[in-house]
């Protein structure tokens, strides 16, 4: 989960720092570079969760996100994701 909301983040920052207006046919794409994950508690079924990113840098092509996620309103992980911009050759 945290993956997924922090790579959303990532894109929505590169955007704004382009000064590019997202569509559903425009947006920046990124990649993951690095997870670092920490569990400190279990995160327990049935609850409600929230994921919470908070931009730390952005680069010219990487944007550094750090993470926390909550269940039932208990910090129970956190994290650092690097993404980083996928140029439009990637895996050509």
């Amino acid at each position: 989960m945290i993956d997924c909301h922090e790579t959303g983040s990532a894109v929505l920052a590169l955007a704004k720092e382009k000064g590019i207006e997202l569509s559903d046919t425009k947006a920046p794409k990124s990649v993951t570079a690095s997870l670092q994950v920490k569990y400190l508690k279990p995160t327990l079924i049935g609850g409600e969760i929230e994921s919470k990113g908070k931009i730390k840098e952005i680069g010219k092509r990487k944007v550094i996100i750090e993470a926390e996620l909550f269940a039932s309103g208990v910090l129970c992980v956190v994290g650092e994701v690097i993404s980083v911009l996928d140029l439009d050759d990637f895996g050509k």
